[in-house]
């Protein structure tokens, strides 16, 4: 077991109604908002096994009041959920969603659409990023 320090920044722009935020690590809720606070910052240090673990972020509560479009139907205003930085032991690895497949979004009822290498989340669906512990084999691993 290993304790790991996670920490986790986003911003939530709404219009008309917040949006609900649920962050989990593996299957365990470690933080649920539906405040609509601007900046939200999730600190926590956490017990974990060594191995394969997930970090999630699920957005719901979605709808079309949630966007504002003009008369040619471009998007003017939309809410969103701004994934601005992940830690692990003080460590940014947000970088590292570039690299291989350790991030992506899934929309909610639509299973084959999947999207990587992304931080602005404006769909109902959940963002997820792998991890292993002990993180710093894991970060040495995905550096080399």
């Amino acid at each position: 077991m290993e304790k790991v320090q996670l920490k986790l920044i986003y911003s939530h722009n709404w219009i008309d109604h917040p949006l609900q935020i649920i962050t989990k690590i593996d299957d365990r809720v470690v933080n649920f908002d539906c405040t609509g606070q601007q900046e939200v910052s999730i600190d926590k240090k956490i017990k974990l096994s060594n191995s394969d673990h997930l970090v999630s972020v699920h957005i719901s509560n979605k709808n079309e009041s949630n966007t504002k479009i003009d008369e040619n139907h471009n998007v003017i205003a939309d809410s969103l959920v701004t994934i601005k930085s992940l830690q692990f032991d003080e460590i940014e690895v947000l970088p590292l969603i570039n690299q291989g497949n350790i991030q992506s979004f899934y929309v909610d009822n639509q299973k084959d659409q999947v999207l990587s290498k992304i931080t602005e989340l404006g769909l109902n669906g959940t963002w997820e990023f792998k991890f292993k512990t002990p993180v710093y084999d894991w970060l040495l691993e995905s550096l080399f």
